[in-house]
């Protein structure tokens, strides 16, 4: 494909994806101003934010590792092959979080002495909302990035090097499928959780527009991130300086 056809392709993804959030906004009451401008204003809601102590994170940890439980034990229809490891939810460590992602996950340990970990940003509570949280559990976790890697070090019979190499396309592919498999199951069936599936997807779509446009059109940053917070692909600033967006 050419660049012209890949931003094309994104254009094209993000009228989709605008169409099917707009709905859901209607639906909450929101009909004026940019799907970007709307979605800013559910994700500050009071309803959508946890208080910004010790207390409020201690919840955030509990409430990602009730959806994951949830989802490992309703998802026995869907996989026949499961990880023999679990995972776990964690803070990402204090002294790393102002350049760290806003979540990852590391897999297991390969001797079984620990289990895989979704890290979870919380230098401020204000950028986990709520409704976003569902797609990120199914994403970092379960089904996503902790059964394609952990299943893939547990295979046996084949060389090192294949339950090990990471290839970024189709794991990343793998984490966004089980995003809207989780939806197609049944999981994400609240209009805001599917909100904010919809807004994971944008981020991918944006992307095939963002980069092309920079390297492609020679976009500037400064057009690129506009760009972003027009589509909902990503949150203003928070009060942190440490970046100009919050992914």
């Amino acid at each position: 494909m050419t660049p012209a056809q890949i931003h094309q392709l994104g254009l094209d993804e993000v009228t989709r994806i605008e169409a099917e959030m707009n709905a859901i906004l209607i639906g909450e009451g929101l009909e004026e101003g940019t799907i970007g401008e709307r979605v800013q204003l559910i994700a500050q809601r009071p309803d959508q934010l946890y208080p910004d102590t010790d207390a409020g994170r201690a919840a955030i940890i509990a409430d990602f590792t009730t959806i994951i439980g949830e989802i490992d034990a309703g998802i026995g229809d869907y996989f026949n092959v499961r990880p023999k490891q679990g995972v776990k939810v964690e803070r990402v460590p204090e002294f790393r979080e102002k350049t760290a992602p806003g979540a990852y996950y590391n897999p297991p340990a390969f001797d079984g002495s620990r289990p895989g970990v979704f890290y979870i940003n919380l230098r401020n509570t204000a950028e986990v909302a709520r409704f976003g949280m569902r797609t990120l559990a199914y994403h970092e976790a379960i089904p996503g990035h902790h059964f394609q890697t952990t299943i893939q070090q547990e295979l046996t019979g084949v060389p090192t090097f294949r339950k090990i190499l990471p290839f970024t396309a189709f794991s990343e592919g793998w984490a966004l499928y089980t995003e809207r498999l989780a939806w197609e199951i049944g999981f994400q069936d609240q209009p805001l959780d599917n909100l904010g599936r919809l807004q994971a997807e944008m981020f991918r779509a944006v992307r095939l527009v963002v980069d092309t446009g920079m390297h492609d059109k020679r976009w500037t940053r400064e057009q690129a991130i506009a760009y972003m917070l027009e589509k909902p692909a990503c949150r203003k600033p928070t009060s942190s300086p440490r970046s100009n967006v919050t992914w």
